[in-house]
């Protein structure tokens, strides 16, 4: 029994023995293969204490077997990385599982690289881990290439543009998530299809030539054109194609970018037609008074609004006292013969008659679909929408005008604004025709009722006065409603350039830098006509002021003026309010203006600015020496163009300067009133509140 046991101790003993020396030589295996091999190669005992590196490994980290021994290896990981390193290490160690894992390891340079790591475990016959082997597998490029393809196609997806690519048989074979928002057609429904699907049926004959273009490695830039959306909506989009080239430079297909310039082509016309809208009805205004034919202008005014409103007809028709009917004055877009059947009309009858009779105007719109008897007439001419206005002048009725279309079932508001804007300029051309041919009839009529049409005529040349302020009210807001359009044409233009400046090519940069010079011009020019309805439109939010700063400003923009007037301008303390800073500014800069501008002659002008605060309330004071006024005319000089001294003096200016101070006071919820007595000079007073409510 006692030999049995040596026996057994023997056997395990030899056992174990040639288990080490298998291990060893295992072992010693694995070293010759890790010298040889390209990757980065260690060996760990069982509790993860690494004991062995290869030479690639000391030569790649650039350290010495004393830097590696035990944990040393932690030296050459990220610090950001390494818990998670040494989480995903310990796991294996416990588990005695294999794992592979992706992180950087710093290199002789002190730059990190991205090493695929594989560890695998070295079990005896029990399945127990005897050691643990790892390779390091340098994949940096493989990474980066990774990381740009998958950069790329986060591009490619997120773009705002459609990108499209398609083979040289003009079958679609990429379909990116913008496409698929501007066509309407999901990738699954578009990739493999024809790219003529996406054009109107009238100008598929430009994908030939297009793919002609690619296949001599040419690039079509900036080329619009019209395209087709799944639901059948047709838009204006910009194209950029390129040609897509293999890895042997072979040609084999063609990538397009698309951007729906659909709103952009729309503010543009709608700008062009503002445009000729403003130019129509400011020239119109002065022509109908100074024209020695009025009846002529008013002819030509209505046949240009029936084209800028693209109308089909217009009528004019006149109330005549004697028969007590509407006389057909004007008419265009019917034949002559229907024209004949309507030369009078009664009140009441058919839209125009209704209108003479409430005095009212009546915009009757998708007639076909909206039965009505007073529309029967017109719908007999295939008009769909019509708007009748009633010419009245001091409340009395003269007439009425009127426009339709054949081709549209409404009318916008700005349409009904402008028909309403001539209507006024037509009733006061239309009396003034009346009047002249009553003054032709008789001299002696003429000299009995002189006093009489001088009234008259001085009441119609206030409400021309009044007409022309309504017509600079709506250039004003016409001029406003222009910036945006502008402001996004300008807008997209720079991001064109800034974004796609080396795709446009020469000629498209100079397409681009033509439309951006053309707007910033119009700019300039409705910047004049904006400056005083923006007081109140364009203010800035109120915000903490220090007028002594806003003061000091001014002074520093006026310091040559005071330098050659050789004047002195005296600032007391002034304290911090709730104000829009840049008009606070326009306002100190007019009023020391002035103070330099109206001064005596031979005499140094003298400018205190004063302040005085009470009960939440700031006043300011802003006195001179100059030439001064007289106070009657006080209030004169507060209105918009408005000069107490004629065009011809030596005082320069439009009048608008104390008119834009008196309307940004106000805009303050405050006051600015004035003192002066001629030869005394001035002094300007503005009361506001030092708190607002904040916008």
């Amino acid at each position: 029994m006692g030999n049995d046991a040596a026996e057994q101790k023997r056997i395990a003993f030899e056992n174990a023995s040639a288990l080490e020396g298998s291990r060893h030589e295992s072992e010693e295996r694995f070293r010759v293969m890790a010298e040889s091999i390209p990757q980065l190669a260690w060996l760990a005992s069982p509790d993860g204490y690494n004991y062995w590196y290869n030479q690639r490994w000391y030569r790649y980290t650039g350290t010495t077997p004393e830097q590696m021994e035990g944990w040393g290896w932690q030296r050459v990981h990220d610090p950001d990385v390494l818990p998670a390193v040494l989480e995903r290490w310990r796991e294996s160690i416990a588990t005695g599982k294999a794992f592979d894992m992706v992180f950087p390891l710093r290199g002789a340079d002190g730059n990190f690289r991205q090493f695929l790591t594989r560890v695998e475990p070295v079990k005896d016959a029990d399945g127990n881990v005897v050691q643990w082997c790892g390779t390091n597998t340098d994949i940096t490029e493989r990474k980066l290439m990774e990381d740009d393809r998958a950069r790329l196609a986060a591009i490619v997806e997120s773009s705002e543009d459609a990108i499209i690519g398609k083979n040289l048989d003009g079958e679609i074979t990429f379909w990116n998530h913008a496409a698929e928002g501007m066509y309407g057609y999901s990738a699954e429904e578009a990739i493999g299809k024809p790219i003529s699907i996406l054009a109107p049926p009238d100008v598929h004959n430009e994908y030939p030539s297009i793919l002609k273009k690619i296949r001599n490695s040419e690039v079509v830039d900036n080329f619009e054109a019209r395209r087709r959306r799944k639901n059948g909506d047709l838009i204006d989009v910009s194209l950029s194609v390129s040609p897509i080239k293999d890895a042997s430079g072979r040609i084999i297909g063609a990538s397009t970018i698309a951007r729906d310039i659909t709103e952009r082509k729309k503010m543009v016309e709608e700008l062009r037609r503002s445009g000729l809208q403003f130019k129509l009805l400011s020239e119109t205004a002065s022509n109908l008074l100074a024209s020695p034919d009025p009846q002529r202008i008013v002819n030509e005014l209505c046949t240009n609004v029936m084209l800028h409103l693209d109308c089909h007809c217009f009528f004019n028709f006149l109330a005549d006292e004697t028969v007590g009917k509407l006389h057909l004055n004007a008419c265009a877009g019917i034949p002559q013969e229907e024209a004949e059947k309507i030369e009078w009309l009664d009140y009441g009858v058919a839209v125009c008659g209704c209108v003479a009779s409430g005095r009212e105007r009546i915009i009757a719109e998708d007639i076909f679909n909206t039965p009505d008897i007073r529309t029967e007439l017109v719908k007999s001419y295939g008009i769909q929408a019509y708007a009748c206005h009633p010419l009245m002048v001091q409340g009395k009725l003269i007439g009425t005008l009127s426009f339709g279309t054949k081709t549209r079932r409404y009318f916008s508001s700005d349409e009904l604004l402008l028909m309403k804007t001539v209507t006024d300029q037509v009733a006061i051309a239309m009396e003034r025709i009346r009047l002249i041919e009553g003054l032709g009839k008789s001299r002696d009529e003429l000299e009995l009722r002189v006093e009489e049409r001088t009234a008259e005529l001085k009441a119609l040349m206030t409400k021309l006065e009044q007409s022309n302020q309504a017509l600079q009210d709506f250039a004003s807001i016409a001029s406003h409603d222009l910036q945006e359009p502008l402001r996004k044409v300008i807008s997209f233009g720079n991001m064109l350039r800034q974004k796609y400046n080396d795709s446009l090519g020469q000629t498209g940069s100079d397409y681009l830098d033509r439309m951006l010079g053309a707007t910033e011009r119009m700019q300039s020019l409705l910047k004049g006509l904006l400056e005083y309805s923006r007081v109140t439109t364009q203010g800035k939010p109120f915000a903490k002021v220090d007028l002594r700063e806003i003061v000091s400003e001014v002074l520093s923009d006026l310091e040559l003026r005071i330098q050659s007037a050789g004047a002195e301008v005296q600032v007391a303390e002034l304290p911090v309010v709730e104000a829009d800073p840049t008009q606070m500014r326009q306002v100190f800069q007019n009023l020391i203006g002035n103070a330099l501008k109206f001064r005596n002659e031979g005499e140094h002008p003298v400018v205190a600015v004063r302040s005085h605060l009470a009960d939440g309330t700031l006043q300011i004071s802003v006195k001179d020496n100059g030439i001064g006024f007289d106070e009657q005319y006080v209030d004169k000089i507060f209105a918009p163009f408005q000069r107490l001294h004629g065009r011809s003096s030596q005082y320069e200016g439009t009048g608008m300067g104390l008119a834009i101070c008196k309307k940004i006071v106000e805009r303050h919820n405050g006051r600015l009133t004035a003192k002066s007595r001629p030869g005394e000079g001035a002094q300007f007073i503005i009361d506001i509140p030092t708190k607002q409510i904040l916008q």
